[in-house]
């Protein structure tokens, strides 16, 4: 298992992946599901270090651990209550210079995940996303 705090600031988001990768190499996890779950923590790690806390400092702690057949990473932040899966989805047809800025990350998030949840519990914002793992 791995968990691990520390604060919201791009220059922290190099270890949180190197761990990441530690630990997905460690329980041996295939390496498709491994890029999908280190691009998927790069793309939130970014949103709460550039939008949670308002340019404040903050903490984000990630956890990621096998549960059953799937692997599980929780990302989790005390920043402003926000819920990424209320987003629509974007419009993949229209061109890049229509489209509104934001949504592709969590966009991605979806598509590589079996399942995402978000929940705001006790001042936190938790977004867990779960992924079985297939050779």
């Amino acid at each position: 298992m791995l968990e691990k705090q520390v604060p919201a600031g791009m220059e922290y988001m190099d270890g949180v992946l190197e761990a990441l990768r530690e630990y997905l190499e460690e329980v041996n996890c295939p390496k498709k599901t491994a890029l999908h779950l280190e691009i998927a923590l790069e793309e939130l790690f970014t949103n709460i270090a550039s939008y949670a806390y308002g340019g404040e400092p903050g903490p984000v702690r990630v956890y990621c651990g096998l549960e059953g057949g799937e692997l599980v990473l929780e990302v989790e932040d005390k920043g402003i209550s926000f819920n990424p899966l209320d987003r629509e989805a974007p419009d993949l047809q229209l061109p890049l210079e229509e489209r509104p800025v934001g949504g592709l990350g969590i966009y991605m998030v979806r598509q590589f995940a079996d399942s995402v949840e978000y929940q705001y519990r006790d001042g936190c914002n938790i977004l867990r996303l779960k992924i079985c793992i297939r050779p």
